[in-house]
């Protein structure tokens, strides 16, 4: 049986690779997923960092009215990170973050209501800001994790 491995950002397809050729450690993928989990932390904290330079080639600046805003209440100024709710529930296992690992499965995301606006932009009057954006480098370190786990049983 062939083992497929799809990471999909709300109905959009980053990676979508099939692996033929499987060891016995095909039959039980949570470890591997534990590993995926931690990477994918990584890259987001990254992604927070660098205001989306790192996956999305930078967020769109924000608007005066937000900056006044954010003054005003005294939250963090950084682009999506008034609170740190958003960050924090794709870079650490705390609150709002979902993370679900079976021996079959992985999904991992967050709970975070206003993130596939974000995500995604709307018409008026938020940009778009890919919070979750894989560079190619780590869209191909992750399918090193997959084919190395599946074909070897080894994560290192």
């Amino acid at each position: 049986m062939p083992v497929r491995f799809q990471l999909e950002v709300l109905g959009e397809t980053q990676i979508d690779r099939t692996f033929l050729r499987m060891s016995d450690a095909a039959r039980n993928l949570s470890p591997m997923f534990d590993k995926i989990v931690k990477e994918l932390q990584e890259v987001e904290k990254l992604q927070f960092e660098s205001e989306g330079e790192y996956g999305s080639g930078g967020w769109a600046p924000l608007a005066e009215s937000t900056i006044e805003r954010k003054a005003r209440e005294g939250w963090n100024e950084g682009i999506l990170r008034a609170t740190d709710a958003l960050m924090n529930s794709l870079t650490t296992d705390g609150a709002g973050s979902i993370v679900e690992v079976a021996s079959d499965y992985l999904r991992y995301g967050t709970s975070i209501p206003y993130a596939p606006f974000h995500q995604s932009g709307t018409a008026v009057p938020m940009p778009q800001r890919r919070v979750v954006q894989l560079p190619e480098g780590e869209r191909r370190s992750l399918v090193r994790i997959v084919q190395r786990y599946i074909m070897t049983g080894e994560l290192s």
